[in-house]
């Protein structure tokens, strides 16, 4: 639990920087790796999910413009592309509706 509150930690402090703002919220998702069963199509539906000491984490603020900015403290760099554009791809792969983004955040990922 400790290892997860200083990445999400390390992820507001990289937020703050890349922002010049604090974030307006921080999710966390554990990592977890499937010891048993992947493909539950053809293996009967038996699989075994287990939690491990990684996570994923997401620092995030809504902005005043159409611009949805992503930067990563596993690589170099930001990317910025207009709110349409995010919008267009979510409507080809659906993974968030596009009506679930209000507006355009900035976001730091972990």
């Amino acid at each position: 639990m400790r290892a997860r509150r200083a990445r999400e930690l390390d992820a507001v402090a990289a937020f703050r920087q890349l922002a010049d703002a604090p974030p307006d919220v921080v999710w966390a998702a554990p990592g977890r790796v499937n010891l048993i069963g992947e493909h539950t199509d053809y293996s009967g539906g038996m699989v075994l999910p287990v939690a491990i000491d990684r996570a994923a984490v997401v620092a995030a603020r809504l902005r005043d413009d159409d611009v949805v900015r992503v930067a990563s403290l596993q690589m170099p760099g930001e990317r910025s592309e207009p709110l349409a554009a995010v919008r267009a791809l979510l409507s080809a792969a659906p993974i968030i509706p596009p009506t679930a983004v209000g507006g355009a955040p900035d976001v730091g990922v972990l």
